[in-house]
Formats: structure tokens, C-alpha cells, sequence
């Protein structure tokens, strides 16, 4: 679970809030048999779980010593998504790490999957979405989904 994502919700009722501690979140009273769109985001703390060696791992794979392994840390080591894992990310990196930028080249710290819902004709109420969050730059996955 993750705290603090914003959650808008666009179409005939429109709102946006925040998830919980437990990163869950509840529209009520929403119109029935109408088209909505779901978005998230997070952009905060984008050292939250990065560190010095989440640079060691990418420039691992980077060099083809060691794989990432999974499709959710190539996508947390991609920071400016460009679609490839290359130095220009580490250097992007080690610029937060050394509070040089503030942000990831993106101005992301956060990608969801997915981050848009399509919500088409809502004929009932007690519509479940889940999202998975991905920490940019957080490889080694020891972010805090508390911050």
C-alpha cells in the first residue's frame, strides 16, 4: 500500500483525493451507467529509497554483470524514460543523491501501472481498481510507501 497517491477522477462527477496509510481510496455516490477516467500520480520525495546503491545495481546491468531482473526495476531504473537503461540515468541519479536536481529528469518519482483507467458505462456501484506503484530509481525496492 501506498500513502499519499492522488487519485482524480474525471468524468460526470469529478473529484480527487489522496490514498490512506493503507493506499486505499473511495469515490461515493457516483453516478451510475457513465464514462469515467481514472488517473494517479506521485511526485514527491524522489530519494525516498534511492540510494548509492541502487546505482551500483543499475550500472551492474547497465555493464550486463548482473540483470534487473524484473520488468518493475527496469522500469524504476529508467528515471528520465527514455525507454532504455543508459549512464545518462545513473548520472540523473547520482544528481538527486547529491541534491544537485530535485527531480528526476521526467519530474516523476513515482510510475503506476496502469496509471489511467477507462471506466466505460460504471453499471454498479463497487468498482475495485488496483495500481501498482514503481519508485523511480528504487531498484533494490527499500522505499517507504508511508512518505
Amino acid at each position: 500500500p501506498i500513502n499519499g497517491v492522488n487519485v482524480l477522477l474525471d468524468g460526470n462527477l469529478e473529484g480527487d483525493m489522496s490514498t490512506e496509510l493503507n493506499g486505499q481510496f473511495v469515490f461515493e455516490n457516483i453516478p451510475l451507467n457513465t464514462n469515467y477516467d481514472l488517473n494517479v500520480s506521485k511526485n514527491s520525495d524522489p530519494l525516498n529509497g534511492v540510494t548509492t546503491f541502487d546505482l551500483v545495481l543499475i550500472q551492474q546491468h547497465i555493464l550486463g554483470l548482473q540483470s534487473l531482473g524484473t520488468p518493475e526495476k527496469l522500469l524504476a531504473a529508467d528515471v528520465n524514460q527514455s525507454g532504455s537503461i543508459t549512464t545518462l540515468d545513473l548520472v540523473a541519479i547520482r544528481r538527486v543523491i547529491l541534491d544537485i536536481d530535485d527531480s528526476f529528469p521526467s519530474g516523476k518519482s513515482w510510475l503506476f501501472t496502469p496509471n489511467q483507467v477507462q471506466i466505460n458505462s460504471l453499471s454498479a456501484p463497487g468498482f475495485n481498481q488496483t495500481f501498482i506503484g514503481i519508485k523511480l530509481g528504487d531498484v533494490n525496492e527499500s522505499v517507504n510507501p508511508t512518505h
